[in-house]
């Protein structure tokens, strides 16, 4: 898409509203107030909303001009693709959409099919608890455009009435839209939590489990996790600019050159992870081989491994972002992926996530590790290290003898004039 990234202020605006009749100037005026990228773009649509008293969805957040809640009509000024206005303009749609759903005005929300079968559970557990939505306000705090996908902070402001009793709760939602197989702008994920309600959203990522150890869970069996690893926090240099691409051939969208480079690092063979520069590309070569596996929330039954590939988007169909799952637990998978945020990053993604389409098993060997004969140690232990991902493998306590002045282990060679096993106190430290 080759996008310039940015993050801006919630506070910034990209629409115009309108009272019906007003004239030319003013709203020229109001245009060059809002500072909208889409200003040399035609006025394209024009439409009327309603807002039920009880049912208020916030509009004085999202355009603040407007200066009524009643019949308003908005002049929106369009801009072709995946840019903040129209995410701004998809943002409203969707919890103008969702309020409706929730109150059972309508049985569809403008979102990928995974959050509609979402909010459906969401709406059942209201009236199971007999809550009404009565209202929903909604305030952008943060908006941050990437190469493949718009991302957005908002606060939401909702009243529940139960009996004559009213509830209610300030919510933090993280919403992702991607721009669709047909090019529309489409919400793919909202991550929130629900506290009245107790209702976590399918891709609300929980705590870690107690036992759960990042760096540990799932082992370190494929070089490949290894290799991700030590590149987190790796910051392209320019739009796209990288060493990922510099590598592959071609400075673009790098999330796939990313997850090709680390397989080339971990001297995995392209006919198990392809070189290639394209998401659904990669998704596809690894679908015609049998090694494609849909998520939980696109029908899957099949359970994610460190190791596996994922991929982000709207479907199956509509992959847009691809990473490295380096390891998981029953809520969670854990990735590392590249051209996330303009670096290599490292998060975790709900298991149900509605964003989360699938993922890839390469067919890799029983362990990519390839060890060498060198001998590394320090005071307590000798290994050896992969040549591929630098691993410690086959660590183990040294065997000392004394040799004149000097205690040497009879295996690696390793020799010092003070060992802590003549005091009885072993190290037991790296």
């Amino acid at each position: 898409m080759g996008k310039q990234k940015r993050r801006v202020p919630g506070s910034r605006l990209e629409a115009v509203g309108r009272l019906e009749g007003a004239d030319h100037e003013k709203v020229q005026k109001v245009r060059k107030e809002t500072d909208c990228p889409g200003l040399a773009c035609a006025v394209v649509m024009l439409f009327a909303l309603t807002i039920p008293a009880r049912a208020t969805i916030g509009l004085r957040e999202l355009f603040p001009v407007m200066p009524s809640e009643n019949s308003l009509t908005k002049e929106i000024i369009m801009d072709a693709g995946l840019n903040e206005f129209n995410a701004r303009t998809a943002v409203m749609d969707y919890f103008k959409g969702r309020t409706d759903f929730l109150q059972s005005k309508r049985e569809d929300i403008p979102a990928v099919p995974a959050i509609v079968l979402d909010e459906n559970i969401h709406r059942e557990l209201l009236r199971d608890k007999d809550l009404l939505l009565t209202e929903s306000q909604i305030l952008i705090d943060d908006v941050h455009c990437d190469d493949y996908c718009m991302k957005m902070d908002i606060t939401e402001t909702v009243a529940y009435l139960s009996g004559d009793v009213t509830y209610n709760e300030v919510i933090k939602h993280e919403i992702t839209i991607y721009s669709d197989e047909n090019e529309e702008l489409v919400v793919a994920s909202d991550a929130y939590q629900e506290v009245c309600t107790d209702f976590y959203s399918c891709s609300f990522v929980k705590p870690p489990e107690e036992s759960f150890s990042l760096m540990a869970a799932g082992g370190s069996k494929y070089c490949i996790i290894n290799v991700a690893r030590a590149e987190v926090g790796y910051r392209e240099s320019g739009t796209n600019i990288t060493k990922y691409g510099s590598w592959y051939g071609s400075q673009n969208e790098w999330c796939a050159m990313f997850v090709a480079w680390c397989a080339n690092q971990a001297n995995i063979s392209t006919t198990i992870i392809p070189k290639t520069a394209s998401a659904p590309g990669m998704k596809n070569t690894f679908a015609q081989k049998g090694r494609f596996y849909l998520s939980q929330s696109q029908g899957g039954s099949t359970a994610p491994m460190a190791g596996d590939i994922f991929f982000e988007g709207t479907s199956a169909n509509g992959v847009q972002h691809v990473g490295i799952i380096t390891s998981v637990d029953s809520n969670n998978i854990y990735v590392v992926d590249g051209n996330c945020d303009n670096k290599v990053n490292s998060h975790a993604i709900s298991r149900t996530a509605s964003n989360f389409v699938g993922f890839a098993r390469p067919q890799y060997a029983s362990t990519s590790h390839s060890s060498g004969t060198s001998w590394y140690s320090n005071a307590s232990y000798h290994w050896h290290q992969c040549a591929n991902c630098s691993e410690a493998m086959s660590k183990t306590r040294h065997t000392f003898n004394k040799t004149g002045v000097y205690y040497v282990c009879a295996v690696c060679g390793y020799k010092t004039t003070n060992i802590s096993e003549i005091s009885g106190k072993v190290p037991d430290n790296d």
